[in-house]
Formats: structure tokens, C-alpha cells, sequence
């Protein structure tokens, strides 16, 4: 797939749809193409980290581990993005959190995956772009959030039903 094709990809996402074209165009170049089948890890829980993904199409599951098993905790579909925590949580000394889930794609995926080295250095020489991009990924991170929250809520109230 070309750069073009790639740019075209990441403009469909909320992530990138309003960021300035020559930022996207450069994550675009340093970005590649993984096609994933059914079943195929991403990655996994406790992994190191260097790169986030964009689902083109298809499905990716994200697992977190309990204490009796893997439990699947969300599905990320198409348009979306997966793996940027991390990214967020750089230590000082320039090294990223390890994996706090795994990735497993649920059906045949297209995945666009963007380095996050060359991501770094874009946001660097692009403050226009790191603050859209931040923000972008503050709103992701708040609907889950929100999400989850409801989630408790709803198994607090189950839960209070059957004492």
C-alpha cells in the first residue's frame, strides 16, 4: 500500500481527521501495513512497546489478564486505535511502559502500524499536531473511561440484585 493510500486511511479516523495534512502525510510515510488473521496476537501483556495501530477493517480484541483466566475487556473495530497508552506513559529515561493488555485480532484485519519514534519526532517539530494529537487521544481515553464506569455500574447493580 502506498503513503497516499495510508494518509487516506489515517484521514478516516477521528484521530487524525482534523490534524494538519502534513503531519498526517508524515506519519504516513513512516508507517506500514499489517494484515492479521483470526487469532493472531499484536501483542501481549507485559510486552515491550514501540508502536501504536489504526484498524483499517476488521476487528481486534483487547485481553487483560485475571487471576483464573484472559478475559476479553474491549473490541476495537474499524476506524480505531489500539496500543497508544503506552505511547502516553514514557518514562523519563526515554523507554515505554510495557504492554498493559494483550491485542488479538477477532476476524481477518488491516491494521496500520505508526512507530513510536518517528511519531515523537513529528509531535517534536509539529506542536500544532502534538497538541491536536493529544487531545484527540485525552477524548478516546475519556469515552472509554465513561464506558467503564457504566460497566460497574451495571455489574454493582446485578450484583446488589442477587445478595
Amino acid at each position: 500500500m502506498s503513503n497516499k493510500n495510508i494518509e487516506e486511511a489515517l484521514l478516516k479516523v477521528k484521530l487524525f481527521s482534523s490534524a494538519p495534512e502534513s503531519s498526517v502525510q508524515a506519519v504516513a510515510e513512516l508507517s506500514e501495513i499489517v494484515e492479521v488473521r483470526p487469532g493472531q496476537a499484536l501483542f501481549y501483556e507485559g510486552d515491550d512497546s514501540d508502536c501504536m495501530y489504526v484498524v483499517r477493517s476488521g476487528t481486534v480484541v483487547i485481553k487483560k489478564s485475571s487471576s483464573e483466566d484472559e478475559e476479553d475487556i474491549a473490541k476495537i473495530g474499524s476506524q480505531s486505535h489500539l496500543g497508544e497508552m503506552t505511547f502516553l506513559n514514557c518514562g523519563a529515561d526515554g523507554a515505554y511502559e510495557k504492554r498493559t493488555a494483550s491485542a488479538e485480532a477477532s476476524e481477518e484485519s488491516s491494521l496500520i502500524k505508526i512507530p513510536f519514534a518517528g511519531l515523537e519526532k513529528i509531535i517534536e517539530k509539529d506542536s500544532v499536531f502534538g497538541c491536536y494529537f493529544y487531545k484527540m487521544i485525552a477524548l478516546n481515553l475519556s469515552g472509554r473511561i465513561q464506558k467503564t464506569d457504566e460497566d460497574l455500574v451495571s455489574l454493582k447493580s446485578l450484583r446488589l440484585r442477587h445478595v
